[in-house]
């Protein structure tokens, strides 16, 4: 599982402080070393009470954020629509690959430098969407004509999924069970596995 904090553009599109990256980046790194002043490893954490150490891992599910030193209920909620913690790719263990077909503008903006800024160029991408590109190339080149980090770019972006979410709900009388499933689908076999299984007694998709 991964959550990339390192590009701070989607902390920023949502209202939150930049400086969250940076403890972000702590929380998940295998070294004890401050990332920036605005950062926190375990001398932080080991104040709390009761105390705790940084994972020094990739994240579980977004709602371990909120363990991470900044991130109270209000951020993590501005930013559970924009991320996710998903397996790592066995193929690619740096990401897990973000689909720029499927991903929300303000994902979109935070994947390169400047993305901030998009403006038209996300407009044209946005409304191409329904017949999207047959290229990762073809969608860059669409949203940030005249970049020159592809190489970069390809290595947190595909033009495909991997990983679904489902949701599914059924009612017994009075009472409502609800139940949401991370999926994997094997790009060779297309099989699909089941990763996880969230049970809950509402419906609709769970908050962290």
């Amino acid at each position: 599982t991964r959550i990339d904090f390192a590009d701070d553009i989607l902390a920023n599109s949502v209202g939150l402080d930049e400086e969250l990256a940076d403890a972000g980046v702590d929380w998940v790194d295998t070294d004890s070393e401050l990332t920036e002043p605005d950062g926190a490893e375990d001398s932080v954490y080991q104040s709390a009470d009761p105390p705790y150490l940084a994972a020094n891992q990739p994240f579980s599910h977004i709602a371990e954020l909120a363990l991470v030193q900044g991130f109270d209920k209000a951020a993590i909620e501005a930013l559970a629509p924009f991320i996710s913690a998903l397996p790592i790719d066995a193929d690619d263990p740096e990401y897990t690959k973000i689909n720029v077909h499927t991903a929300s503008a303000q994902v979109l903006k935070s994947m390169e430098e400047g993305g901030a800024d998009l403006g038209v160029n996300l407009e044209v991408f946005l409304k191409q969407r329904p017949n999207p590109a047959t290229s990762l190339q073809g969608a860059y080149f669409t949203l940030f004509p005249g970049a020159a980090n592809f190489d970069l770019f390809e290595q947190i972006a595909a033009v495909k999924s991997d990983y679904f979410s489902a949701q599914s709900c059924a009612k017994f009388g009075r009472v409502f069970y609800a139940q949401q499933s991370l999926l994997r689908r094997d790009e060779q076999d297309r099989e699909v596995t089941v990763l996880s299984r969230q049970r809950r007694y509402n419906c609709g998709i769970a908050k962290p």
